[in-house]
């Protein structure tokens, strides 16, 4: 009986070491708050604004445009830089940026990264439809 007892006793104590303890989910580094995206002549105008909500100033901003067919297949990515200089925490950035026309796009979708190329979260990255 004593070694049963034991023998209970080790198990629980290395399922309970053993039991993976589920990190808290980090928000958003960025926020998209506003988009648009327009066929112009050949081109593809995408006007917005961008918001750090992130406690802390991001390193430069860089912003990665997915265009996507249906099926939400990805065509090309363009990349654009926004700004080189730190955005403070709360800071919000302006974009206007005008790439040629990937003929076959129907949507697009918003990845960022800072200038180290550090992958940043996005809260509402869409897809948004191109007009």
């Amino acid at each position: 009986m004593l070694r049963v007892c034991i023998w209970l006793l080790a198990l629980g104590t290395l399922l309970c070491l053993g039991a993976q303890r589920e990190k808290p989910s980090k928000g958003p580094d960025l926020e998209v708050l506003q988009i648009g995206a327009q066929r112009a002549g050949g081109d593809v105008a995408i006007d917005g604004k961008v918001k750090n909500v992130a406690g802390r100033p991001h390193n430069g901003l860089v912003l990665l445009f997915d265009f996507l067919a249906t099926g939400n297949q990805v065509i090309t990515t363009k990349k654009f830089v926004v700004d080189t200089a730190p955005v403070a925490p709360e800071g919000e950035a302006d974009f206007n940026v005008r790439v040629a026309d990937p003929v076959r796009a129907v949507w697009i979708r918003v990845r960022a990264t800072d200038r180290n190329d550090r992958e940043l979260r996005v809260a509402n990255s869409g897809p948004f439809t191109i007009e």
